[in-house]
């Protein structure tokens, strides 16, 4: 399913709720520190917060220190992977069920505002790829 523009949170949100087990996700830019309360991106994080409390094993992979010192203090393990002049992906995975991939960013703009475009994918191999990615990066 594409994902188009405000598209994206009602998806995301509804995503992050059905999960039982895992939530991997790729955070290009983030506005975590600058969300008020009630934006979408204080949805997507109070949203991981309760995965986090009903047992979801939530994960994130940042681009830098400071995005994971904030997903930390949101009580969300996050992490960089060394060795790449970038980390620019931008791809979350639902319980191994679903992947959304594209081009939003965790940000109040790309929810509210930006031309943005993602894929809601719930193709076995592409999963399972993307969470033995995600895995292999974890684990560096």
């Amino acid at each position: 399913m594409l994902l188009i523009n405000k598209d994206f949170s009602v998806e995301f949100i509804n995503k992050i709720e059905l999960s039982t087990k895992q939530i991997f996700g790729f955070v290009y830019h983030d506005s975590i520190s600058s969300c008020a309360l009630g934006s979408p991106v204080d949805k997507y994080i109070q949203a991981l917060r309760r995965a986090l409390a009903r047992g979801v094993d939530v994960r994130i992979i940042c681009q830098t220190t400071d995005q994971i010192e904030k997903f930390r203090r949101c009580g969300v393990p996050a992490k960089i992977v060394y060795g790449y002049k970038t980390m620019h992906a931008k791809g979350f995975s639902f319980d191994s069920n679903y992947l959304i991939i594209g081009s939003h960013n965790f940000t109040n703009n790309a929810a509210q505002l930006n031309l943005e475009m993602s894929l809601s994918i719930s193709d076995d191999i592409d999963i399972l790829a993307f969470d033995c990615y995600f895995n292999t990066l974890w684990q560096k």
